[in-house]
């Protein structure tokens, strides 16, 4: 289950407790991203009190999403997936079980708020249940 996110340089870094392992991470992922589309193509199930709500439902209003592909290599799992028309890859690096969401492309740092109040809001409803 996600516990945390946030922005640090042009990349979400995400905090998982427990962290998926290697063979389960393509599962994981594809869990995530499906409920981050989700989110972005229903308006009403985002937190409404938000400040920063012009930037949700802009990114929501236009989302073009979806999964891509998928790609590994000795150490690190990649799941690419467009987001707002942005492309996007969902990164696990095993050594160092760190997991993150980086911009594919520069015009793609501008859905980076919108894509983290998606991910916020999951975990916010994650705590609740």
């Amino acid at each position: 289950m996600l516990t945390d996110a946030t922005i640090i340089q042009h990349t979400i870094v995400l905090n998982s407790d427990p962290a998926p392992d290697w063979d389960s991470f393509v599962p994981w992922g594809q869990q995530l991203l499906q409920q981050i589309f989700t989110i972005a193509e229903t308006p009403e199930s985002v937190n409404q009190n938000s400040a920063n709500n012009s930037t949700q439902n802009n990114a929501k209003n236009n989302a073009k999403n979806g999964a891509k592909s998928s790609d590994s290599g000795a150490d690190r799992h990649m799941l690419r997936f467009t987001f707002s028309g942005q492309q996007f890859s969902l990164n696990l690096e095993s050594y160092s079980d760190s997991i993150w969401i980086a911009a594919e492309e520069p015009a793609a740092t501008s859905q980076m708020p919108a894509l983290l109040m998606i991910i916020t809001t999951i975990i916010s409803n994650h705590r609740q249940d």
